[in-house]
């Protein structure tokens, strides 16, 4: 009788372990309060979609396919949001990821960090990684808090860590009404792991930030195609600069 009780008793252990979730995409945000001031949405392997920390105003699905598009609306703190971030199954080679809109009102000044983490990329649930990252982010302000600045900051981890922590490259204080930048930065890490997406939004007062962010793999070409690459993406955010500041 003891062993088949020690027999059960593992497989009982056997089977709850099988069954842990294991979060393949994350977006965590931070509304700078001191208390309850964040939450934290994972998709889980198995599709399964959970909030922990300031959760109650905040919109998302019950279950998502890992590695695709996670929509998360509402509020949290002073803030109201509307961000969208792309996994890598999603993503349109050769980009690997977006947080594509990240569009926040607030009620007065105060800080919004976002990051979006995808998973297994190279591995089936995204492209691999070239030599070489691209970067590309873009800002509208509006006009009453034009002086607000956004920081965007790229990471990536092989360990498939949750979210990446080694930084592939940033641009800081994009500014005025609209704002646009791109740059190419060595791959750290090598072809596959996770990838994260930080945005910071600093609010001068009561109004609306639109920002979005895209990593994109390259591999090493000669200089003047990688030149002519990045010219077209810097076009391409200039463009959608415009767009977006004609709508506002």
């Amino acid at each position: 009788m003891k062993r088949q009780f020690v027999l059960f008793a593992g497989l009982l252990f056997m089977t709850a372990s099988q069954a842990v979730a294991v979060v393949k995409t994350e977006l965590f945000l931070d509304d700078g309060a001191a208390i309850n001031g964040t939450a934290t949405i994972d998709v889980s392997d198995l599709g399964i979609v959970t909030c922990t920390g300031a959760c109650a105003g905040l919109i998302f699905p019950a279950f998502l396919a890992p590695h695709t598009t996670l929509l998360v609306t509402g509020t949290i703190g002073q803030f109201t949001i509307d961000a969208t971030g792309v996994g890598g199954v999603s993503a349109i080679s050769p980009t690997l990821q977006d947080l594509n809109q990240i569009e926040t009102s607030s009620s007065g000044s105060g800080t919004l960090f976002a990051e979006f983490t995808d998973t297994d990329y190279c591995l089936g649930a995204g492209g691999c990684f070239g030599n070489e990252f691209v970067l590309s982010a873009s800002t509208v302000n509006d006009t009453a808090i034009a002086a607000s600045t956004t920081n965007f900051a790229a990471f990536a981890d092989a360990s498939d860590a949750v979210p990446a922590g080694t930084l592939i490259g940033d641009f800081l204080g994009l500014t005025g009404l609209a704002d646009s930048t791109a740059g190419i930065f060595a791959n750290p890490i090598g072809t596959s792991g996770s990838l994260s997406s930080a945005v910071q939004l600093n609010f001068t007062g009561s109004g609306r930030i639109q920002a979005n962010f895209q990593i994109s793999s390259l591999n090493t070409v000669p200089e003047p195609a990688s030149i002519l690459l990045l010219s077209t993406l810097l076009g391409l955010a200039a463009l959608k600069v415009g767009r977006k500041t004609h709508r506002a």
